[in-house]
């Protein structure tokens, strides 16, 4: 005599379905279907409580970039005269390397990886101009551009809206990015 295991294992007949399992499947199935209508028609007269739409200040809107610069030469308010950076700059020649410790620009935190120099990024003639490894200067305005010259992939990727930028359209089909 056979036991029923012997068709899962390959030998014999197939397992007959027994009384008790028709009767499960009979049962689990109009359950399920029940417990589906349910959830889709809901209980009659559920109010899921819903307050007043909230509406959204329109300055958290703002597509523009997040930084902007503080000007094109940066002007600074010095004991109530606006300077340039080259106004103190060209009294003294740029170091080689920064002192460790400012006496001014104590409110800049130079915290960028092994970039500790001031002369990366700032021309060393022309503290109003930024400058890139070509030695092309460029305005305070294209800081994007000297960010690209050490972050390419990084640039790339924010120049096609991937990486933090936050103006104009992620779909090229509506707008500009």
């Amino acid at each position: 005599m056979k036991s029923p295991h012997d068709a899962a294992s390959g030998k014999g007949e197939p397992r007959r379905t027994t009384g008790s399992s028709l009767l499960a499947g009979l049962f689990v199935g109009p359950v399920f279907f029940g417990l589906a209508a349910f959830l889709y028609w809901g209980p009659a007269g559920l109010d899921l409580p819903a307050g007043e739409a909230q509406g959204i200040d329109p300055a958290l809107l703002d597509t523009g970039p997040l930084r902007h610069p503080i000007g094109d030469p940066p002007i600074i308010r010095i004991n109530g005269y606006d300077r340039t950076c080259m106004d103190c700059h060209r009294l003294f020649p740029a170091a080689d390397k920064p002192p460790a410790e400012l006496m001014q620009h104590t409110h800049i935190t130079l915290d960028h990886g092994i970039n500790d120099r001031c002369r990366n990024c700032h021309d060393v003639q022309n503290r109003d101009r930024l400058v890139l490894h070509s030695g092309e200067t460029i305005a305070f305005a294209e800081a994007v551009r000297l960010c690209a010259k050490c972050h390419g992939p990084t640039f790339h990727d924010w120049e096609n809206g991937a990486h933090g930028r936050t103006n104009g359209f992620w779909d090229g089909a509506r707008g500009a990015a």
